[in-house]
């Protein structure tokens, strides 16, 4: 998870074996870090956990609290006749922000959260061998997608609260549909331009004759 624990000693223990369709079986391995003193294992852990989820959890606790405090104290610009309409306009604008930094905060540390007590549950949990197993097999997955699923939904949060992000990405869309139609109008064009040539040509023709004859 973290670069430095490249330089880390790793053991494999088999542990299950996979068996496709086929009926070919493949080893599954998990590997566990080798530590000389388990008490440097708890450090470690330790060190990781207050540097990645508990620093970054606590700085956007109190940077997103302050935006939110600063920008309802902040007074708005009314310019409408209609003062109360707009003043209420202005206060579900700032309503919908700070929702949008209360959804994105909590979204943070509930997808990060599973993954963390794992991690420190390993460490400090004494879990045996088979529970170990249970957790690394079925639970570490999950919670490894639940923490990477966070910033995925992040788009999605700021899409929904935001008009402006909205407008951009449906411009952007719109943008590339334009590009990708915009070589065919020619020739769309030069096949009509071809087809109704020989009837002006013909119909010329006639009217050539016509007035000869006269």
């Amino acid at each position: 998870m973290c670069p430095s624990a490249v330089t880390l000693t790793v053991s494999q223990d088999l542990l299950h074996f996979m068996v496709d369709r086929d009926n070919v079986t493949y080893p599954l391995y998990t590997c566990w870090e080798a530590w000389p003193d388990q008490s440097m294992r708890k450090i470690y852990t330790t060190v990781l956990f207050s540097h990645i989820y508990l620093a970054p959890v606590t700085l956007i606790v109190i940077m997103y609290t302050r935006i939110a405090v600063k920008l309802v104290k902040s007074p708005a610009s009314i310019r409408d006749a209609h003062a109360e309409d707009e003043s209420r306009r202005v206060f579900r604008r700032k309503l919908r922000v700070v929702n949008m930094l209360l959804i994105v905060a909590l979204l943070f540390t509930v997808s990060w959260l599973p993954l963390w007590i794992l991690m420190m549950l390993t460490d400090y949990g004494n879990l045996s061998s088979a529970q170990l197993d249970l957790v690394a097999v079925y639970v570490f997955p999950f919670a490894h997608w639940l923490a990477f699923f966070n910033s995925s939904v992040n788009p999605i949060v700021y899409g929904y609260f935001n008009e402006n992000f909205r407008r951009g990405f449906q411009a952007a869309f719109k943008m590339g549909l334009c590009l990708v139609d915009e070589p065919l109008q020619p020739r769309r064009n030069d096949t009509w331009k071809h087809n109704r040539a020989p009837v002006k040509q013909l119909h010329t023709h006639t009217h050539s004759h016509t007035h000869t004859h006269t």
